[in-house]
């Protein structure tokens, strides 16, 4: 029987040394989880900080993209009015050049009509170098045909083609 208890003792002995190696183990098993689960949760919280700056980052892209198109249509609209300003350019130097050879023909037809005092004279043509600034016209006085009219000068007498008849009748019409 001593031996029989001297075993048992033993095997009491085993059996706690076993026992609190694997409590040992549980606990540093608990420690390692604990760890884990701190790591698992700063990995979850990186994550969601990097899904946050991936968003930010798609959201700026898409602002940049909507303020690409609108400077896209902005240039899209300066062209257009570039484009238009330049039709009203030469349209603007089209009807100044109209209007000057109008204002030439007018003034040469002015030129024909005798003046109070003046005798006629064929007007030269020749464009003007620069643009053409208004000049004062004469005043024309309309008058009742003297019986005599004054003697033109010897330099050019103009026949009947060249004359132009304006007459109290006439002044209506303009």
């Amino acid at each position: 029987m001593r031996n029989l208890a001297q075993r048992s003792t033993e095997a009491a002995k085993e059996t706690t040394s076993m026992i609190n190696d694997s409590i040992k183990k549980v606990e540093t098993g608990a420690k390692i989880a604990d760890e884990t689960a701190v790591s698992l949760k700063e990995i979850v919280e990186g994550s969601v900080k990097v899904t946050d700056l991936v968003n930010e980052i798609a959201s700026a892209s898409n602002e940049q993209a909507r303020g690409i198109s609108e400077i896209n249509s902005g240039l899209g609209q300066l062209n257009q009015v570039t484009a238009q300003n330049a039709q009203s350019a030469e349209k603007g130097a089209s009807a100044s050049n109209t209007l000057r050879s109008q204002a030439n023909n007018l003034k040469q037809l002015v030129a024909r009509f005798r003046l109070r005092g003046q005798s006629f004279i064929r007007p030269s043509f020749e464009p003007p170098a620069a643009p053409m600034t208004p000049e004062p016209l004469p005043a024309i006085t309309h008058h009742a045909p003297a019986a005599t009219a004054p003697e033109p000068s010897q330099a050019h007498q103009p026949s009947g083609a060249d004359l132009i008849s304006f007459d109290e009748e006439d002044t209506g019409k303009f």
